[in-house]
């Protein structure tokens, strides 16, 4: 039952971040999210630097939740890498909260690359129990693999670097709760 729980928990880390981030730059007057990146609100000079903070700590106490429930309900290999692979930026996200930046902290040793991987990991855990949504997925790894070489390619400009790293948390902690919502039904 405790990892239907956790699993939930999962499922609701993309609304609880993105929330989070499109609800406390509304406070910051000329905010601009293509420019700027998300811990930036998280700064000192933040109009509500403090909600901000406590959002993205939020925001990590699910994501390791989910990464629970995805092991305890699945309990295999491929699960136990999507919950590690899940955990460790939703680590770094209150290891962020905690330490704004310009803490040299703030970064978290860069643990937050491991969610690259979350959205392959989640195809693997769910295939073949639920093929529809693991294809599905598949074109979510496909996106992900898009915006990393426009990156590469110089498309992320400093006018759009804020635009790839909001998009890039949408297809990770997107995949993250597709894989949560239907382990679920699996469990």
């Amino acid at each position: 039952m405790i990892h239907r729980v956790l699993l939930w928990a999962g499922v609701a880390l993309p609304f609880v971040y993105f929330a989070n981030l499109f609800g406390t730059a509304l406070a910051w007057p000329g905010f601009e999210h293509g420019a700027t990146l998300p811990s930036e609100l998280g700064m000192a000079a933040s109009p509500l630097a403090g909600v901000f903070n406590a959002g993205l700590a939020a925001s990590g106490v699910l994501g390791i939740a989910g990464a629970a429930g995805l092991w305890l309900a699945r309990r295999s290999p491929a699960a136990a890498l999507l919950g590690l692979c899940l955990a460790l930026p939703a680590l770094s996200l209150i290891v962020a909260a905690a330490f704004p930046l310009p803490s040299p902290h703030h970064l978290a040793f860069n643990i937050v690359l491991a969610g690259a991987l979350v959205p392959p990991l989640a195809v693997l855990t769910l295939w073949p129990a639920d093929r529809r949504w693991a294809v599905i997925l598949l074109g979510v790894v496909l996106v992900e693999v898009a915006l990393v070489v426009l990156q590469l390619a110089g498309a992320a400009t400093a006018d759009t670097v804020g635009w790839f790293v909001r998009a890039l948390g949408l297809v990770i902690f997107g995949a993250a709760a597709v894989a949560c919502w239907r382990s679920l039904r699996l469990a």
